[in-house]
Formats: structure tokens, C-alpha cells, sequence
């Protein structure tokens, strides 16, 4: 964990939740719940995230498809878009208020090893308000069922369940849309 500061002076956590990534080694324990029922560690402040999408591997309809998931159970999306053109593509963090979609870059492979994408989330430790997060998966991960789904899932702030046949089922060949 890494705590930054912020304006406020509220400390902000910025978390490495690679229970976000179907993953097969756990680096954080506290984030992979062992409970049936998922848990939630997180809400935005914001009602409507934006989203931004990096390095052209994913298209604005692909993302559509994968929120509608979320939206069918009341959540809401701001804009969709193309950061290339906004720089927010080209900064280490992620803009606050939005969820930034991208590849990996040669500093975050250590942390996919053996994962199809992971979410880094950022938020307030005092309120668990979620600041901004960001998907990275690699490129071939995208045309995997529910991949995206069970990310944004993380990046709202929910926790892994073991609950097989569940969106936020760890592993990758038992996830599924409960």
C-alpha cells in the first residue's frame, strides 16, 4: 500500500487490488475474500464515472457492452472516451473521477504475471470513497468472457467472491454473471 497525500490533507490509499485480475497467485490476501457472498470495499463519490480508454486495443462500443452488465443493476457511467487526445493517457495516474482503461507498460508486468488484468484503485482510507482507478489488461485479454466486466466490477469497489459463476469470481474459468 501507498499512502499519498491529498489537498485536504485526507490521507488517500492507493491500493494494488489485483483481486482484480483472474488471477492464479494472490499478492494481496486482504483483498481476495474467501466469503460466498462479495463484498464491497469501496464507493465513488462521484455518481458517474467517466471512463478513458489508452492505447487503441479496446473500442468505446466494446466498453458499452461490458457497463451495460453494471448498469442493468443500477450503475451509472459518465462519458466514454479516447484519452490519446485528452494526455491522460500519458501520466502515471489516472485523472480523478474516471476509470482509465489500458495495456501494461514494461513497470506494470510484474504485477500480471500470471493475470489477465489487474485494477489499481485510489481513494480515501478514512471514507473508502474511491478516487479513480485504472484497468490494465493485456490485449488478448479483452476477447475473454466477462474480463472487463469482473475489472469494473473492482474498479466500483466490489471484492472477489468464491462464489462459483459469479462476476467477481477469481478465476477465470468459473466466473459467470451472478
Amino acid at each position: 500500500l501507498l499512502l499519498l497525500g491529498c489537498n485536504n490533507k485526507m490521507p488517500i490509499e492507493k491500493e494494488q487490488n489485483t483481486s482484480g485480475a483472474f488471477s492464479f497467485e494472490v499478492l494481496h490476501e486482504k483483498t481476495l475474500s474467501t466469503k460466498r457472498t462479495p463484498t464491497i470495499s469501496g464507493h465513488w463519490k462521484i455518481s458517474r464515472p467517466d471512463i478513458i480508454l489508452c492505447n487503441n486495443f479496446i473500442t468505446v462500443r466494446e466498453v458499452e457492452s461490458s457497463i451495460a452488465f453494471w448498469e442493468k443493476i443500477g450503475y451509472k457511467f459518465g462519458k466514454i472516451y479516447e484519452g490519446e487526445q485528452h494526455d491522460e493517457c500519458s501520466r502515471d495516474s489516472t485523472p480523478a473521477n474516471a476509470i482509465k482503461i489500458s495495456l501494461p507498460s514494461t513497470d506494470d508486468m510484474s504485477f500480471l504475471r500470471d493475470h489477465l488484468a489487474i485494477t489499481i484503485t485510489t481513494r480515501i482510507k478514512a471514507t473508502n470513497e474511491i478516487i479513480s482507478a485504472s484497468i490494465i489488461m493485456h490485449n488478448f485479454a479483452k476477447n475473454k468472457k466477462l474480463t472487463l466486466e469482473h475489472e469494473i466490477g473492482h474498479a466500483l469497489g466490489w471484492n472477489h467472491t468464491r462464489q462459483s459463476g459469479h462476476i467477481m469470481t477469481p478465476e477465470w474459468k468459473k466466473v459467470g454473471t451472478s
